[in-house]
């Protein structure tokens, strides 16, 4: 009876140990990949951002040969220094956001934002988004050296997660600052960020301890605790109202027209996490706080197949942080939405 059940038990438990194993073999090998985060090769320490692009920065094959990145002595993703005011005859275009802004993934010709000048040749595009960045980062990267380019029109773009990364004090283990909302309105808390140390190494490997199957088990069960805030979470969204109307107010000041743009993330599709927020933009946008353009509405419509065609998939860049951002076919959709919705906008 014995030798029976060594017969039987022994391959589960070999296939076991294999498992364990190549799970931690995959944990070693991302942990010691060199590409981990594709934000450490363009950006350097900011005391009120966290982190922000290196000046005047070349990297021809960033995402990949031929995939480039470039950035001006502003700082932001543009081929040549702006002048203070745009050239005569065009009208500034600034775009504000994170990631799926900046163009994770494709090169400088191909954001978004970008495409924004090619569909319009009257516009020059200014792209200020930065990767990892929160709702927070964004508004107060603008505050600070956006509204000083003077653009004719504000796209301030977002995605669900950046209102989870407003209360958040780092990402990926990178100090950023927060805001926090009270009584008495909006107030910047972290500042000056402090220097990384050691959190962003260990953050990776928590990371990497998050992708066991032993920490999923684990997380099932309810032992590792709570996971990111949901969606629900009124108080995240009220934060995220506020850093809108304090732009709308900002921007309206300054003769900025402001147009706030919801971005669809491949799992807008089929999943509804998003609604909760999306109808509280709506209502807000409603009763004439800000412009709102919500992508995930026209997004949910798209074929399947179309969808799919949108964003980057696993290994077609070297960075893992790349999967689901928009590729080039997915930043030109977003290019033809807002082309159309942002020209009643850009009279003045």
């Amino acid at each position: 009876m014995l030798f029976t059940l060594l017969i039987v038990a022994l391959p589960i438990l070999v296939v076991a140990l294999f498992e364990g194993l190549s799970s931690l073999a995959l944990a070693a090998y991302t942990l010691a990949s060199p590409r981990f985060l594709a934000e450490a090769r363009h950006t350097e320490r900011d005391t009120l951002l966290g982190w922000i692009n290196r000046p005047n920065l070349s990297l021809p094959s960033m995402y990949g040969p031929g995939v480039g990145l470039h950035t001006n002595r502003q700082r932001v993703r543009h081929i040549g220094d702006l002048a203070p005011n745009p050239p005569a005859g065009r009208r500034r275009l600034l775009c504000s956001g994170d990631s799926f802004t900046l163009g994770y993934g494709v090169d400088d010709e191909h954001p978004w934002c970008s495409l924004l000048g090619v569909r319009d040749s009257s516009w020059e595009t200014v792209n200020m988004g930065q990767g990892g960045y929160g709702m927070d980062q964004a508004y107060l990267w603008y505050l600070r050296d956006g509204l000083p380019l003077h653009p004719d029109l504000h796209v301030f773009a977002l995605i669900t997660e950046d209102l989870r990364r407003n209360l958040s004090d780092n990402f990926s283990g990178n100090p950023k600052p927060r805001l926090v909302l009270d009584s008495s309105g909006l107030h910047t808390v972290g500042v000056p960020v402090a220097a990384p140390g050691l959190r962003p190494w260990w953050k990776r490997v928590m990371n990497n301890v998050r992708a066991l199957r032993s920490f999923d088990l684990l997380q099932r069960l309810g032992v590792t605790g709570a996971g990111r805030p949901s969606i629900d979470n009124r108080a995240m969204r009220e934060l995220g109202l506020a850093v809108l109307r304090d732009l709308a107010r900002r921007d309206s000041a300054a003769g900025i027209d402001l147009v706030v743009v919801h971005l669809p993330t491949r799992d807008d599709f089929n999943r509804l996490t998003s609604d909760p927020w999306l109808q509280q933009a709506h209502e807000a946008a409603g009763r004439g706080e800000f412009r709102f353009v919500d992508l995930v509405e026209p997004f949910r419509r798209l074929p399947l197949d179309s969808v799919e065609k949108m964003f980057i998939k696993d290994g077609e860049v070297p960075y893992a942080s790349a999967v689901g951002h928009f590729n080039v076919v997915g930043n030109a959709w977003v290019a033809d939405q807002l082309t159309g919705r942002l020209r009643p906008a850009a009279t003045k």
